[in-house]
């Protein structure tokens, strides 16, 4: 118990938490890969479409090739090759894979051709009546639209028609609502723009008073209809952000994320979005005084709404989260495959308590180290016997 009286204890203790704690701060989760798959290494890093939600099926696409692997089956090769499929969509029951291709015709132009595939059975389809732009509806249909007319591809039958919508003009198409735009009446240079879902024709949102050197351009509505994503440019200069449906403001939660020059990935859910960045959060202050560490590239996994980080993944690659936002998936530079379980991202323990225990123990040894030195040094200097006080006498 005299132990516990003595300050050195209580010095190394709160010494180690110090530690401790700053080491919490500056280590965030880190996701560690469920398992990995190699692909062949090929001349051109191919572009990756990410995988199935069950994790058995992965899309890459390069060498104008688009090549489906099964993870279960690492060496027997791409179960599909595709030549081609420079647009290519899976079905929402991710059963289903359609590529889209535009065969040269002569003079500039191009007819499309879209393709069919079962992921299980591999079999392959040549529909009849393609389209110029495929998407899928969420209750599965796969529809085309050619000149503002949407129709089911299977059947031939028209189910809507973009035109002009109240006096907007039909500007684009992106995934499964249509883009209309027209010019501010009291802004000179902005834009409004409306967003309708395809589907059912209901307004989504409408952006009024966008301004910039270009038309802003929709880049991703989110599920629940509250947020979209858009680019647009300010002085030659391109911007990519998050915008709220209702008020027009952006996040500023993650205004500064964007580094690496790459597009953020959203979940599907809408939750969170993946980030590129050049460095690593906790090597962001030491750069500036120690330019010899060089970038650290990474991928940085944020809730967009509040700013908080989930988890950062080191390294360059291409991310991609499954469709049910259970696990994602990144293509890594040497061509390797990682799956990752998402949203379950353990802090590294390991590297946050040993620090705290060194501290504490070396700092507990150096303060027992100068108390032995200073008793013996004492005891040295203090008088023990009667004839040593008669000479000092």
């Amino acid at each position: 118990m005299s132990e516990l009286r003595r300050p050195r204890l209580w010095i190394a203790l709160a010494l180690g938490v110090a530690v401790g704690v700053l080491m919490y701060v500056a280590l965030p989760p880190q996701f560690e890969p469920k398992f990995t798959f190699q692909l062949p290494q090929e001349k051109f890093e191919p572009r990756f479409g990410g995988t199935t939600s069950d994790g058995r099926f992965a899309f890459t696409q390069g060498n104008d090739r688009l090549r489906v692997w099964n993870l279960e089956q690492p060496v027997a090769g791409p179960v599909i090759e595709h030549d081609g499929g420079h647009n290519w969509l899976l079905s929402p029951d991710e059963q289903t894979l359609v590529c889209q291709d535009i065969v040269p015709t002569g003079a500039g132009m191009g007819k499309p051709v879209v393709t069919v595939y079962d992921l299980k059975t591999t079999r392959r389809e040549v529909l009849a009546k393609p389209s110029m732009y495929i998407f899928f509806a969420p209750d599965g249909r796969l529809l085309g639209i050619d000149n503002g007319v949407v129709t089911e591809l299977r059947t031939g039958k028209v189910v809507r028609r973009l035109g002009e919508r109240d006096g907007f003009p039909y500007r684009e198409s992106v995934n499964e609502y249509a883009v209309f735009e027209k010019a501010h009446p009291d802004r000179p240079g902005a834009v409004i723009i409306r967003v309708y879902s395809i589907v059912t024709d209901e307004l989504w949102f409408e952006i009024s008073g966008f301004v910039g050197d270009a038309s802003p351009r929709v880049y991703w509505v989110y599920p629940d209809k509250t947020a979209y994503m858009a680019s647009y440019s300010v002085v030659r200069e391109n911007y990519l952000r998050i915008f709220d449906a209702a008020s027009g403001a952006a996040s500023d939660n993650l205004d500064e994320r964007s580094e690496a020059g790459a597009a953020p990935t959203p979940s599907p859910d809408g939750r969170h979005v993946a980030w590129p960045r050049s460095s690593r959060p906790w090597f962001d202050r030491l750069e500036k005084w120690l330019p010899a560490l060089g970038s650290r590239p990474s991928w940085q996994i944020t809730d967009w709404r509040s700013g908080e980080v989930v988890g950062t993944i080191p390294g360059h690659g291409q991310l991609v989260f499954a469709p049910d936002v259970r696990s994602f998936t990144i293509l890594r530079e040497d061509n390797v495959i990682a799956v990752y379980d998402f949203p379950s991202c353990p802090r590294p323990w390991f590297w946050i308590i040993a620090p705290a225990v060194g501290a504490m123990i070396v700092t507990w040894g150096v303060a027992f180290g100068c108390s032995r030195y200073c008793s013996r040094t004492m005891q040295r200097s203090v008088p023990t016997s009667p004839h040593d006080n008669k000479i000092l006498a």
